[in-house]
Order: structure tokens, then sequence, then C-alpha cells
């Protein structure tokens, strides 16, 4: 199956990308953020506003006879002041402010920084001067409120331009706007960051989610489980109301959901290290156990794990952490005395579980697992038991699980979230293909990847 094909991200797709790159997403937030705020401090120029307001009047002069208005008196300031403040904007009137300003602006300039607005459609309305120098915007705003009355009162004499409100000098910078680049920066980096997070996720080669396994391997996905950080949980209990448990009898129920797949003996390994594989193997076991009343037996087949160097390294192995045991003696002295069997199977506290421990670690790992005193153990111990599960090592990095395929009825592969690539899946299940063992199914273990 080819999940490669098809690139296009509905809406579900974005908000798990998201949910996934988070982090991402809130760093790139936090950088646009603050940039926006240091450029809003330091690189834009600051802006001062002056504002003062004025409004039409009719002259108490009486009009002439001739002299009618076709609307009311309110209306007819109403409308009139739109067309004043049209005459305010001309190139001539912004020349004169410019002369009576004695600023060397001249007419671009004051165009961008001059602006009108009507008060609620009255005959009332606002002059704003913007500029980056307090003084300029002061004399501009003066020199219009001086100038505007006269140009009005030599176009029509019967209508007065009256300043209401005054220009005052400035007590502070009105721009740029703290708040526009607060809102821009996060805009921005939310942007940045989605970009960011669609493109790792589109050339990450590392399995994000279960549907990664389904769209791509014809292996069913039999169980999703979160490993804590520390991997340090009790043992488990069917009875527990846990998280754990829960998630463990889903994977049992989808593992032996056919009753007629024969799986007796089942060999747990993964494409790679650090998937915490050992772990889903004794609580599988324990959790089989618990659940039926078969006789299960857990192998430790792990020869290429490294021996505990001190207390803290054996107390974080599996064995110890469950069922307080040791590495050794075990497995490697079984197959080198065979009158030891019966000894170094370990009962547990669990009714019906049992385990082999590793043993010494051998020179040659490979040609133990496949010799011939290792097949007559292995057929000695199927007719002990009802359920065998075998923990090996990472299969694409040793091919120790390979040479135990061929007592086996299934392989379990163990990946693990934001780790496991997917390359190293396609070519552990291809070497088990190779060697006529089936993939019962896969194990997603949640993992933390930035």
């Amino acid at each position: 199956m080819n999940a490669d094909k098809d690139k296009r991200y509905s809406i579900a797709d974005l908000f798990s990308i998201l949910r996934r790159r988070l982090l991402i997403v809130v760093i790139c937030v936090f950088v646009c953020l603050a940039g926006s705020l240091v450029a809003a401090k330091y690189l834009v120029d600051k802006e001062y506003t002056v504002t003062a307001i004025m409004y039409v009047a009719k002259t108490s002069t009486a009009a002439p006879d001739s002299y009618q208005t076709p609307l009311s008196d309110l209306n007819y300031l109403q409308k009139i002041v739109i067309s004043y403040i049209e005459v305010l904007k001309t190139d001539i009137f912004l020349d004169a402010v410019a002369k009576q300003s004695k600023l060397a602006n001249g007419t671009g300039p004051l165009q961008n920084m001059v602006a009108y607005n009507v008060i609620n459609d009255t005959e009332y309305f606002e002059l704003q001067v913007i500029s980056g120098n307090p003084g300029d915007a002061l004399a501009i705003a003066e020199s219009i409120t001086w100038l505007a009355p006269r140009i009005v009162s030599e176009i029509n004499e019967y209508d007065t331009l009256k300043v209401l409100s005054p220009a005052k000098a400035p007590t502070g910078s009105s721009g740029p706007s703290l708040a526009k680049y607060i809102i821009f920066g996060i805009a921005t980096g939310m942007f940045l960051g989605l970009i960011l997070a669609m493109v790792l996720s589109r050339t990450d080669k590392h399995v994000k989610d279960k549907d990664d396994l389904l769209r791509r391997y014809d292996v069913p996905v039999i169980g999703h489980i979160f490993i804590p950080f520390h991997r340090m949980e009790p043992m488990l209990d069917v009875k527990s109301n846990s998280r754990s448990v829960y998630w463990y009898k889903e994977l049992l129920t989808n593992l032996f959901e056919d009753p007629g797949s024969g799986l007796k003996t089942i060999i747990f390994s993964s494409p790679d290290k650090n998937t915490v594989k050992s772990t889903n193997c004794y609580n599988l076991g324990i959790m089989l156990a618990q659940m039926t009343t078969a006789s299960v037996l857990i192998i430790d087949c792990d020869f290429r794990r490294a021996e505990p160097q001190n207390e803290g390294d054996l107390h974080n192995s599996a064995l110890y952490r469950y069922f307080k045991l040791n590495m050794k003696p075990g497995l490697s002295q079984m197959l080198s005395n065979k009158n030891l069997h019966a000894k170094l199977i370990n009962k547990t506290d669990i009714r019906n579980l049992d385990i082999i421990c590793r043993g010494n670690l051998p020179m040659y790992p490979a040609d133990i697992l496949g010799s011939s005193a290792m097949n007559e153990l292995l057929e000695t111990l199927k007719n002990k038991y009802d359920y065998i599960l075998i923990d090996t090592p990472a299969l694409n990095a040793n091919p120790d699980a390979l040479t135990l395929a061929k007592h086996a009825d299934g392989a379990i592969l163990v990946v693990m979230q934001g780790i496991t690539a997917f390359q190293d899946i396609k070519l552990a299940i291809s070497r088990f293909s190779m060697s006529d063992l089936k993939v019962a199914g896969l194990i997603l273990n949640n993992g933390y990847k930035w």
C-alpha cells in the first residue's frame, strides 16, 4: 500500500498535525510575537496625532430673497459639510497649509498626513493630522483650522466654518498600534507554525499515528499503548481500573479475535531499539494468564540487551520491575544443562504464568538460539504450556528472532510513535515473511518527538 500518493489534507488532518506539532506552532507564535513587539518598539517610527473638531454653521446675516435652500437648515448643513471637506483636500488648499505652517512637506506628504471624518452624519467633522514629529502635526492642524474658515467664507458668504475643539499638542505617541502588532505577530506565527508543521509532517518518515500503519501495511494494528516517560508501571491486574489494563485487554481481544488463528507460540520483536518491546510482552503475558485459564510462559531471549551495570539498571528492567527477577540464571544455563530445565523456570505470583530469564550472555546469541538444544527445549515447553511468548531483540539489528521463526505461529512487531521509521517496519515485515512467519499484528506505543 502506498500512502504517499495522496498528499491532500482534510480539516481533520490539519487538526491532527497541529496536535502532534503543537510545540512547533507555539514556538513560531512566540518568535513572531516577540519580533513584532521588537519592531513596534525599536524599528517602526513613532506617530503623533493632533485632532480638532470643526462644524459648518449658517451666518446670522439674513440671506437675500433670492437665496433659498431646498432643504431644511439642518439637512443642508449635513450635506454641505461633505462638499467643504472635499475642498479642504484639494492641492490648492494643502499648498496654502504648507506655506502657512512654514513646513516643506509639499502637497503629496500632506495628503497622507491629513484626514477628515464626518461625525455621525452631522455638520460636525473631525480633523486628524498624523506625523512623525509632534511639532509638525500641531503646526499643520493649526494652519488648517485657521485657513479653512476663510476658504469657506470665500466660497459661500452665508456659511461659516467654526472650530469647536482646537488643536492641542500631543502628550504622547499614537502609534504604532501595539494591539495591531500583537495580532499580526500571533496570526503570522500561527500561519508559519502550521506551514512548518505540515512540511515536517510530509517529510517525516516516522510513524505518527495508527492511521499511518493502517495505510501503509497489510498488517492489523492490534494495540495502541501509552507508555509513561518513566516506564515504571506497577504490575497490571485484570481487576484494576487502570487505563493500561483496558489497553492490554483490547490488545488481547484483537490478537485472538480469530479462534482459528492457531497462535500459541508468539515472537515479540521490533524493527529497532527503544520501542519498550519487553514491557508489552510481559504485560500481555500477565493479562493472558489472568483473563484465561491457560498456562502461559514468557521466555526472555533478548541476549542483545546489555548486562545491568548497577542496581538502577537492574530495577529498570521489565523482569525486575514486574516480577522481582534477575536476568540470570536462565535460558543459557538451561541450554547447556538439560537437567536444570524445571529448576530455572520461575513461578510468579500470577496463577498460570511462568518465566524463563535470559541467563548469561553467550558469545554468539544467534547460534545458541538456533541450536538443537533450543529446538528440543521449545518442543518440550510447547507440550507443557498453552501459550509461549518469546521476547527477542530488535529484528533489523540482529537475526535472533529469525532463528526462532520456525518454532513460532506468529510474530508481533512493536513500534514507537515518532521514533520508528516506515522503512524499518517494512524491512522487518519482509524479513519475517521471507522466514515464512506471519506478522500477527503491530503494537503502537506512544512516543514523544517534536
